[in-house]
């Protein structure tokens, strides 16, 4: 019998998934940002240290991603120009 492949393969649990069109985005409890291909499961990008703990929440439209944390930090990330943070916001 076939062991099920996963169709997103996860190195760690997930605290936050978020679905736009064709792409999902995935915040870790460790502080890493995940983003899939929804079709076909590829990953399209990982930031190990995104945020340096959990990722709480998170948004995104086709050109950004918004995070939040539990570092008490926001961060814009523009889709076009990752794995680089566009802004962050401290202490909210």
């Amino acid at each position: 019998k076939k062991e099920p492949t996963p169709r997103f393969p996860l190195k760690e649990q997930l605290s936050v998934f978020k679905v736009h069109n064709d792409i999902c985005i995935g915040g870790s409890k460790r502080g890493s940002l995940t983003m899939w291909h929804s079709f076909s499961g590829e990953i399209l990008e990982e930031i190990e240290s995104a945020h340096y703990m959990e990722i709480n929440d998170a948004d995104l439209t086709s050109d950004m991603i918004v995070t939040a944390g539990k570092d008490c930090k926001i961060k814009v990330w523009l889709i076009c120009n990752l794995p680089s943070c566009y802004h962050e916001f401290g202490d909210h």
